[in-house]
């Protein structure tokens, strides 16, 4: 059993959470059932709710601390309070669903509601979180936004996992949406940065096969390719040989 030289749960600083968060499942390791008790109870009365997603890897640590009745006294908090602005948020939304919280339902239904939907890596977030928890009427809340005509198309990589999330949801309709978008307006900033710019448009390429079907001359996503073709990207052996492979 280690020998503290300070009373870590007494002493040990608040600011950051998932350094608490560590510190309760080291104590936990260890059998230090009162300090962990100790620190719990510290952290739920002042910890700063500023970090959502320093909260959320919290209320998972003092779950696994089998500190659930303090763990519900903090998931009281955040829910109403948290940034939707913040990627954290996300882990805070499945801390709570995890943990049983009945402030779950309040974030999810916030984040549904008010989250921007500009960011398509941030919408996918979201909507595999409301997914993974069962929550339908969030998810619902969240489609009926139309987030497929409001994302940015300008990160191939971020397209293709909104693609793949709205599928993996079962809303074809949305994904086909999306990729209509894409492949009408998708672009590239800079298609000969680099190698990874390439592989990303060949797997957001892959997807949009699998949504769009031959209209009129163009088989394919036409605004992508048109800014491919441009770079003399389309003959690159990385992209023809990405493309290949998963034929």
């Amino acid at each position: 059993m280690p020998c503290w030289t300070t009373d870590p749960a007494a002493q040990g600083s608040l600011g950051d959470l998932w350094g608490v968060a560590g510190l309760l499942t080291a104590l936990r390791a260890a059998g230090e059932d009162g300090a962990v008790r100790a620190l719990a109870d510290r952290a739920t009365a002042q910890a700063s709710l500023g970090d959502p997603g320093g909260v959320g890897k919290l209320l998972w640590a003092l779950d696994f601390a089998a500190a659930s009745d303090v763990a519900g006294a903090l998931a009281d908090r955040p829910a109403a309070q948290a940034s939707l602005d913040d990627p954290g948020s996300v882990g805070l939304l499945r801390a709570l669903y995890w943990t049983g919280a009945r402030s779950a339902r309040t974030l999810a239904d916030r984040a549904a509601a008010q989250s921007s939907l500009g960011n398509p890596r941030a919408v996918a977030d979201l909507l595999r979180a409301l997914d993974w928890a069962g929550a339908s009427d969030a998810v619902r809340a969240l489609l009926d936004r139309d987030p497929a005509a409001q994302a940015s198309l300008s990160d191939p990589r971020a397209v293709d996992g909104l693609l793949t999330a709205l599928r993996a949801a079962g809303e074809d309709g949305a994904a086909h949406a999306l990729a209509d978008r894409a492949a009408a307006q998708g672009s590239l900033s800079d298609p000969q940065d680099s190698i990874s710019d390439l592989w990303a448009v060949d797997g957001l390429l892959t997807a949009l096969d699998d949504h769009l079907e031959p209209r009129g001359d163009h088989e394919h996503p036409f605004g992508l390719l048109k800014a491919i073709d441009h770079s003399g990207g389309v003959g690159h052996p990385a992209l023809g040989a990405g493309r290949r492979s998963r034929r």
